[in-house]
């Protein structure tokens, strides 16, 4: 079927739209095996994407954007742009844009996208991000090529990965007094300058990209994740490290009750191969396990090779694939 440009129209989706965005989504996704599967796992019915729809444009904020396409009156397409770390920035959110399988390779999903730049540079965004993960590489090289198309590069590939905690057995890598670690609840100035020091030579991309080897930004950085995971029920703490009295390392989690997060680790240059970091990640890993958490995660640069061999010493392993891409195509 050949689309007539002038019967395709892309508007803010409101909360009128939610039965249109739950067909969309849900007609969308069919190809995706893997997401099937988690839906009908978690029970997760039409009805309860439709209120999840609801709820998030009831809530929106200024760096969101929720756009949905038309062809004539049907329902065709979907797209999210959602926060980003930086405040100068947004992305859009993973598996998106969604459009109906007979709407499929007529050049839906690379309007909404530009529609949706256009919408975001009017709103002060700089920079625009693709966020894709899946658990399926073959799905990931797709996106991955549909957002090369439209103007994106590849700044960042990545990885989850989860530790399961049922069979969990290490003990702390490093005994003795040298070592001292505080754990709190609150941002410290101490706590942002160690962690942003530790990511002066980070192979981390996005630290690169983001420049958080400077103090601003990085405490921009942990302010907003931390807003983030806080807002999803998780409790975020800042574990500070002092090797001989000398702070040495930082590590930033978030818990709930079920799950951990190792969300920012760095250790100064000068205090690495002393099995600091390890030692951090097994006392949280342990500290979680007690209070009858589950698994821990965390996501890290594929470029990131002596954290990934850590991570793996100590028992996690690869969940998902990731990737983010900028866009760089405003000539």
């Amino acid at each position: 079927m050949k689309v007539d440009p002038s019967q395709l129209r892309i508007i803010d989706a409101t909360s009128e739209q939610a039965e249109d965005w739950t067909k969309v989504f849900v007609k969308g996704i069919r190809n995706f095996r893997w997401i099937n599967k988690y839906l009908r796992e978690q029970n997760i019915t039409e009805l309860d994407i439709k209120l999840s729809f609801q709820q998030d444009i009831q809530q929106k904020l200024e760096n969101e954007l929720f756009l949905i396409a038309y062809y004539r009156t049907i329902p065709i397409g979907i797209i999210r742009f959602d926060k980003y770390f930086f405040s100068s920035g947004i992305k859009i959110l993973s598996h998106f844009p969604l459009v109906v399988p007979r709407f499929q390779g007529k050049g839906i999903g690379s309007k909404l996208v530009q529609v949706g730049i256009s919408k975001a540079r009017k709103k002060g965004f700089k920079n625009i991000w693709a966020e894709c993960w899946s658990k399926d590489q073959r799905e990931l090289a797709i996106y991955t090529s549909f957002y090369l198309k439209n103007g994106f590069r590849i700044k960042s590939k990545r990885f989850e990965m989860k530790c399961s905690l049922q069979k969990f057995n290490l003990s702390s890598a490093m005994t003795g007094s040298k070592l001292e670690t505080v754990t709190r609840n609150d941002l410290t100035k101490e706590f942002i300058e160690t962690l942003s020091h530790s990511y002066a030579q980070s192979t981390d991309q996005l630290h690169k990209i983001e420049q958080l080897s400077n103090f601003e930004n990085c405490k921009e950085f942990l302010e907003n994740t931390e807003s983030d995971f806080e807002k999803e029920g998780y409790e975020v703490k800042y574990t500070l490290a002092r090797f001989e009295g000398k702070p040495c390392g930082a590590l930033m989690t978030a818990d709930s009750s079920h799950r951990g997060f190792v969300l920012e680790i760095g250790i100064l240059p000068e205090f690495r191969r002393k099995k600091i970091a390890q030692t951090m990640l097994i006392d949280y890993i342990l500290k979680v396990k007690n209070h009858g958490c589950d698994e821990v995660i965390l996501a890290v640069d594929e470029l990131n090779e002596g954290a990934i061999s850590l991570y793996k010493k100590i028992g996690f392993r690869k969940t998902w694939y990731g990737i983010m891409l900028l866009y760089e195509n405003d000539d």
